[in-house]
């Protein structure tokens, strides 16, 4: 080592760093509690691979102690959510969770545990030590089904556990210590058994779909079928099938969020998205009815899948640029002015209007021929449908259409040929101004049209509501907006009360939160949703496990990135993790910090961007020596110790010889022509749930903050050299690749345009509603100064 004139050392900048003294390992009951909320919050991610490899890389391969704690912290996280009285369909995914998708992880895991231990033994631990109902409050005499819920949940569990083979029904009443009441296990569902069934009579389907919502613990099979028969029916081409399938789903959308904890988005978004654009429109057929039936159930449930979870074209991960799908909801509400119309488009336009819109002698419309559709294939239809509603109100305002023939060209939109064109008319219409083109009583008679079908029909009831749920937050903002400008219009209140039901409803389950929360969170007395984040962090690390889970949600977590940014956020958590280390609950703080900042993210949520923000503090010494002792000694633990936990280990994941086929056909009808059987896996990015993983070339996330340079390489600069509490495994200092950070722009709402007031599912405010206007996000970093003299 390189010594001055006195014989001292002389450390540089980052050997002065390295320095640092790890906290001892301490994996709290409140850590993977923390990570579990996020595995639940919004969209469920709960990809397998992602899963396996945070409790491979947090437990370091103790996979005794990582079954039993994980059994706990689901239990921690539904007693979080009936104590915190979340909403019923919250609830009921996570139970789903606990009954159908942890007694499948723990049969991937049971082949990893020492013998003798085995995975019954592990539930027994668990249950006789850990999950317990004697831990809850007083519980008020209306809120007893809590316990009621546990007690359910437990035994449902448990016989899911039997059904898997993971233990024998004998130990249920010894483990619950009171006599079961559960129903046999019935028979345990196959993806191939169920998958032979549908093969040739998708209408069986049907019954299946209902296991989705049970909690015998086949649902994995069950969303494991639905994948797959959607992405067989479209290697078949079978449009028809596709159809059938797609009808069913939209009768169950809320069923989504439980087959969501099997599969990704892009899994659904690839086959539905790749069928629609590359849908082929023969002229020459006989009828065209037919088609454009099969294409509107389609569409119709991509769009309210993707309306669901407010997905973007990132979550389809490798979908070709100009897909049809996302061009058209990009430009889901904008008409073409005519002047831009295409030569094709304006005969096209022309046919649908006089299709809609001409009568015979009696007055009445006569319908869409055959002739009309054939010059349009449904495509070009979609795309012209904001045009369409434009040119036919502005005839009807200027008088040269009669109301009651645009009234009946309107039910004509209404069969279910067409029905999803209401989607892209009314959004026409939430964004057409209600004061600036004196037409407001010609679009109230379109809206009393459009929202009251005639028809009995029960696919046309199912796919009406699905549209109203997509669009009724909006629209019944719109309506507001107008009563407020225009008092007298009182046909807009009959209206907003018809969407009441809808907007009533949770027709979107996404990470972010509503006004009401934000509200709430901004409040707070010091610093607002950081104060918040900062007292999570304060009762989540001396949390005492004999006590109910702190509250906690993880949208807070969210909200502040989101709004706050992800330099403020750290230096929150690290504020905090800071001052508990001076009061000596340093290493519990810093376990449910990483917990924090590992959490699982989606592409387009920002949460990903502490990481990324931490990674930039870290590489820049010179600017970490300036920091207070205490601050950088925070940062550079943090880091080391977020390092440890993103080292995923590279888990094979099996497939079977008919996915790889599916998957090989699907690349190739992508433009991948050099995907060949076994080599599509590699080729696929892995959502590991905390960051993107590309194949298996994997880089550190902290690569460029070198926080190990200067030490001999076989020091493990994660902590596994500190002491290890209560004989837990410590972590290993894995080497991983590269995750490319992404900061997407991130839209609070849908990503479409809001009427002239404030949507609540998007969150955007306007000027005005600005509530975090002001306030002070940040704190003073007090403390002394490095000094290394």
């Amino acid at each position: 080592m390189e010594t001055d004139r006195d014989g001292r050392p002389i450390l540089t900048p980052q050997q002065i760093l390295d320095s640092i003294i790890d906290l001892p390992i301490i994996r709290t009951r409140a850590g993977l509690y923390v990570w579990l909320n996020a595995c639940l919050c919004g969209r469920p991610q709960m990809d397998d691979l992602a899963m396996l490899g945070y409790l491979q890389a947090r437990y370091s391969g103790d996979i005794q102690t990582a079954i039993i704690d994980l059994l706990t912290a689901a239990f921690d996280v539904l007693t979080n959510a009936l104590l915190c009285k979340e909403r019923t369909d919250t609830v009921w995914i996570i139970r789903s969770f606990i009954s159908n998708k942890i007694p499948t992880l723990l049969a991937l895991l049971a082949s990893y545990l020492a013998p003798p231990m085995t995975v019954e033994n592990c539930i027994q631990m668990a249950f006789m030590t850990e999950i317990t109902i004697d831990v809850l409050p007083p519980i008020s005499e209306g809120d007893k089904d809590v316990c009621e819920t546990l007690r359910r949940t437990r035994a449902e569990f448990l016989r899911a556990c039997v059904l898997h083979g993971l233990m024998s029904e004998s130990l249920i009443e010894h483990i619950l210590q009171e006599p079961s009441n559960s129903q046999p296990a019935g028979t345990k569902f196959t993806k191939e058994g169920l998958l032979a069934q549908c093969v040739n009579n998708v209408g069986r389907l049907e019954p299946l779909l209902r296991e989705l919502q049970s909690m015998r613990g086949n649902a994995g099979a069950v969303a494991e079928c639905i994948v797959q028969l959607i992405n067989n029916l479209y290697l078949a081409k079978d449009t028809m099938s596709l159809k059938t399938v797609c009808n069913l789903l939209l009768k169950r959308i809320p069923d989504l969020d439980i087959l969501m904890q099997y599969t990704q988005p892009a899994n659904l978004l690839l086959p539905l998205c790749t069928v629609l654009n590359d849908w082929t429109h023969d002229q020459d057929q006989a009828e065209f009815t037919p088609s454009y039936e099969e294409f509107a159930s389609i569409l119709l449930f991509t769009l309210a899948f993707i309306h669901r979870y407010n997905l973007t074209k990132a979550d389809a991960e490798i979908l070709p640029s100009g897909n049809f799908v996302f061009d058209l909801m990009q430009n889901i509400s904008t008409s073409i002015p005519l002047s831009d119309l295409s030569e094709d488009q304006n005969v096209q336009l022309s046919k649908w209007i006089e299709g809609l819109f001409a009568t015979d002698e009696h007055g009445e419309t006569s319908g869409i021929s055959d002739d009309v559709m054939r010059q349009c294939p449904p495509k070009d239809f979609y795309k012209l449908v904001p045009t369409l509603f434009e040119q036919s109100v502005l005839a009807c305002r200027s008088n040269c259409l009669p109301m009651n023939t645009f009234k009946g060209g309107l039910e004509l939109l209404l069969e279910p040929f067409l029905l999803p064109s209401l989607i892209g008319g009314l959004n026409w219409l939430i964004m057409h101004s209600w004061a600036d083109h004196g037409d407001v009583d010609v679009l109230l008679h379109v809206l009393d049209k459009l929202l009251k079908p005639s028809s009995s029909s029960q696919d046309t009831q199912t796919m009406h509501k699905a549209i109203l749920g997509m669009v009724a937050t909006r629209l019944s903002y719109s309506l507001h907006e107008l009563l407020r400008k225009q008092p007298d219009k009182r046909a807009a209140t009959g209206l907003i009360n018809l969407l009441k039901p809808y907007t009533d409803q949770i027709s979107r389950r996404t990470y972010q939160s509503g006004r009401k929360e934000l509200r709430e969170w901004a409040a707070v007395e010091g610093g607002g949703l950081l104060q918040c984040i900062r007292s999570a962090v304060r009762e989540l690390s001396v949390w005492i496990p004999t006590n109910p889970p702190p509250r906690y949600n993880h949208g807070q977590f969210l909200a502040a990135c989101e709004l706050c940014g992800a330099d403020a956020v750290l230096s929150a958590i690290s504020t905090e993790l800071k001052e508990q280390t001076t009061s000596g609950n340093g290493a519990q703080t810093l376990d449910v910090c990483v917990a924090l900042i590992c959490s699982p993210t989606i592409a387009t949520a920002k949460s990903d961007s502490v990481r990324h923000a931490l990674r930039l503090v870290i590489s820049d010494t010179q600017t970490m020596l300036q920091k207070p002792n205490a601050e950088a000694e925070a940062m550079i633990r943090l880091a080391r110790r977020v390092e440890a936990q993103l080292a995923v280990p590279q888990l094979p994941l099996p497939i079977s010889a008919d996915d790889q086929v599916a998957t090989d056909q699907l690349m190739h009808d992508l433009g991948f022509p050099d995907a060949v059987a076994g080599s599509t896996a590699s080729a696929l990015p892995i959502d590991t749930g905390s960051n993107i993983v590309q194949g298996s070339s994997m880089l550190s996330d902290f690569s460029a903050a070198n926080l190990d340079s200067g030490i001999d390489t076989s020091m493990d600069i994660t902590g596994s050299s500190a002491p290890v509490i209560s004989g837990v495994p410590s972590d290993n200092a894995l080497q991983m690749g590269n995750s490319n950070f992404f900061d997407f722009p991130v839209n609070l709402g849908s990503g479409q345009h809001s009427g002239p007031g404030q949507n609540a599912d998007t969150g955007v405010q306007t000027q005005e509603e600005d509530i975090f206007a002001g306030l002070d996000m940040g704190g003073d970093l007090g403390d002394e100064d490095f000094n290394f003299t």
